[in-house]
């Protein structure tokens, strides 16, 4: 009885075409439920400012904002938007895990890998930079919103989203030739 060198080939492609509409189907996904996962980004500032920033903090879950300095004599929020999102800056990443997926080159799992690994790193870039801008508003009010989110935290984002394509590609390709030897 001979075996169908075949079969793990067909298996593979079959799990490849399964995952690249899957990630596809995550970004419709995402655009849909666009508001809950802005709020998810909000309430996970709200937890990391009440550590960098003095005063209480709070979340508003409805219009995906976070307060902060609560109690004191400068209170603020922040909303985070479509624009101030970690979000916007993953959809890309997911549709291009999902043509990568679709490619035979890319095994299956360095693809989810990789697209863990790159999207976990902008979720903290951008906490990160929510701190930021939070610490600097309550410090500087709207001089510091202003030096924090348009310049710092742009630069942030922009290293942010620099970074976590190449930790998706690095992983995504596996090793080259010369890690080989």
């Amino acid at each position: 009885m001979s075996v169908d060198a075949s079969q793990p080939r067909v298996r593979f492609r079959i799990s490849a075409v399964t995952l690249s509409v899957s990630l596809a189907a995550s970004v419709v996904t995402f655009l849909i439920a666009t508001h809950t996962y802005m709020a998810a980004e909000a309430w996970l500032a709200s937890r990391w400012v009440s550590v960098a920033v003095p005063g209480g903090t709070s979340f508003d879950r409805s219009g995906a904002t976070f307060f902060f300095g609560l109690g004191g004599s400068h209170p603020a929020g922040l909303r985070v938007s479509s624009g101030c999102s970690a979000f916007v800056l993953a959809l890309p990443l997911f549709a291009a895990a999902a043509v990568a997926a679709y490619f035979a080159r890319f095994e299956v799992w360095r693809v989810v890998g990789g697209l863990a690994a790159a999207t976990g790193l902008l979720v903290v870039a951008n906490q990160v930079r929510l701190v930021m801008i939070a610490w600097a508003a309550s410090r500087w009010r709207q001089e510091g919103i202003f030096w924090s989110h348009t310049v710092a935290g742009s630069g942030l984002s922009l290293l942010g989203v620099v970074g976590s394509l190449l930790v998706f590609y690095r992983i995504i390709r596996g090793r080259g030739r010369r890690d080989q030897e």
